[in-house]
Formats: C-alpha cells, sequence, structure tokens
C-alpha cells in the first residue's frame, strides 16, 4: 500500500499535477494514514502525509 502511494506521488510530481488528481492523492493519502494508524504505524503515516503534502 505504501508503494502504490510512492507511485501515485511520482506520477503526481511527474504530470503536472491537476486539481482533480491533487485531490485523488489527498483522498489516497488520507485512507493510507487512516489504515496505518489502525494498524499502529503512525510514524510512517506521517512520512507518507508530508510526502501527499509536498
Amino acid at each position: 500500500m505504501a508503494a502504490m502511494a510512492a507511485i501515485a506521488i511520482a506520477a503526481a510530481m511527474g504530470s503536472g499535477v491537476g486539481i482533480n488528481f491533487a485531490v485523488a492523492i489527498a483522498i489516497v493519502g488520507g485512507v493510507i494514514m487512516a489504515v496505518a494508524v489502525a494498524r499502529g504505524m503512525f510514524s510512517w503515516a506521517l512520512v507518507l502525509a508530508f510526502c501527499c503534502i509536498m
């Protein structure tokens, strides 16, 4: 799941992010963060969230 997020972020950065795509990435990042927190991986979730914001 983290690999998918990394691919999505790389794709967004490489393709001059459109608004819809940025929103989709924010949603995906939020879902990943929720799952990671539920699994007790909060620090990794914060790293992913930071990557999504950047």
